[in-house]
């Protein structure tokens, strides 16, 4: 059963490395799902002290436009 209505944050870090490399979806968006995830599981799971949404969006903004530009990314880049 997986642990979001969001697949992206179902999927391996591999993989989503790789989909983000072939265009097939975003770091804006992989963020994204990664932040409902904490927002519905958090208040049960008590795992965070602070969720810093606006920093982690922006970062993952900053991401698509320099995989955008061509510039060389490092393996990490774009996953939360």
């Amino acid at each position: 059963m997986p642990l979001s209505p969001d697949p992206l944050a179902d999927r391996d870090l591999e993989d989503l490395q790789r989909a983000m490399a072939q265009g097939e979806t975003t770091a804006r968006a992989v963020t994204d799902a990664y932040l409902d995830r904490i927002a519905r599981l958090d208040s049960t799971l008590e795992a965070f002290e602070h969720v810093d949404t606006d920093g982690a969006r922006a970062k993952a903004d900053e991401i698509d436009a320099r995989r955008a530009a061509g510039d060389r990314l490092g393996p990490l880049a774009g996953l939360p």
